[in-house]
C-alpha cells in the first residue's frame, strides 16, 4: 500500500541545532491519508478517546523523525541534547499552518497527525496531537536504553484550547526535582508549567513559533487545565 499508490509530496521546515533551517521532504500515499481520514474522529463525550489521536508508531512519523535525527546526527539524546531535539520538533509543528479556533472551540473535527501533515494545516488540538506524537515517538525510541521513560508527555486541555505537557522524570538525574530545575535552567524564558499529582509538566504551545518550550499563551494564564496522559 505504501509503495504503489499515488503520493503527495510534503515539505517540512526544520530548524536545526545550529539555528539554521532546512527542508525535509516526504511522500505520503493518498490511500494512507484516506485510511486515517476514514477512521472514527470522535474524542468522546468526556474526551475519553482524545489520546487515540496520538500515533507515535506510525510509519511516516518514524520516517520524518529519522530524517530529523540523521540531519542532526551530533545531537545528544540525553540531558540538554534531548531538550534540543524537543525544541526542533516543536518548531516543525509550529511551522504548520494554524487555523485559529478560539471562538469555535476545538471539538468540531479532530485530525490524526497524518491528516494534519497531508493537509498542511490544523487547529490547536490537531497541532498538539502532532507534537505529542513526535515527542512520544522519542520516548518509545529510548525504551531499550533507559530503565524508565526519560519523560512523560500529556495533552493539556483548556476550555477553548489544547496544548502539550512535558514532565521530566529523574532519568539521568538523582531526583525529578533536579531534572525539572535543569530543564528550567536551559530555558530562561520558561514561565509555564502545571502540577498534576505532584508532577510538574512544562507547557508546550503547538500553534505559534514565537512561543518556546515552557512559554504559555497570555490567554491561558489563570485558566485550569485537564491533563490527559499519553501511555
Amino acid at each position: 500500500m505504501i509503495n504503489n499508490n499515488p503520493k503527495v509530496n510534503k515539505n517540512l521546515t526544520v530548524k536545526d541545532v545550529s539555528g539554521g533551517y532546512h527542508i525535509i521532504s516526504i511522500d505520503i500515499p493518498v490511500d494512507y491519508y484516506l485510511y486515517y481520514k476514514n477512521k472514527p474522529h470522535n474524542m468522546g463525550e468526556n474526551f475519553e478517546y482524545i489520546t487515540a489521536f496520538i500515533t507515535p508508531d506510525d510509519y511516516f512519523i518514524n520516517l520524518i523523525l529519522k530524517q530529523v535525527s540523521d540531519y542532526n546526527s551530533k545531537m545528544l539524546r540525553l540531558k540538554k541534547g534531548m531538550q534540543t531535539i524537543i525544541d526542533v520538533e516543536q518548531n516543525i509543528v509550529q511551522q504548520t499552518y494554524y487555523t485559529e479556533d478560539w471562538h469555535s472551540g476545538y471539538n468540531e473535527y479532530p485530525k490524526y497527525p497524518i491528516e494534519t501533515l497531508f493537509e498542511g494545516n490544523g487547529d490547536c488540538e490537531d497541532l498538539s496531537f502532532l507534537l505529542a506524537t513526535f515527542i512520544k515517538n522519542n520516548v518509545n525510541s529510548l525504551k531499550e536504553i533507559m530503565e524508565e521513560p526519560l519523560y512523560d508527555v500529556a495533552l493539556l486541555r483548556f476550555p477553548k484550547h489544547v496544548g502539550v505537557g512535558w514532565h521530566a522524570n529523574k532519568g539521568v538525574f538523582d531526583t525529578e526535582e533536579e531534572a525539572f530545575n535543569f530543564y528550567k535552567s536551559q530555558q530562561p524564558q520558561t514561565n509555564g508549567w502545571f502540577t498534576f499529582n505532584n508532577k510538574k509538566y512544562f507547557y508546550m504551545e503547538a500553534t505559534n513559533p514565537q512561543f518556546k518550550f515552557g512559554e504559555i499563551l497570555d490567554e491561558l494564564f489563570n485558566q485550569s487545565a485537564i491533563l490527559h496522559k499519553i501511555d
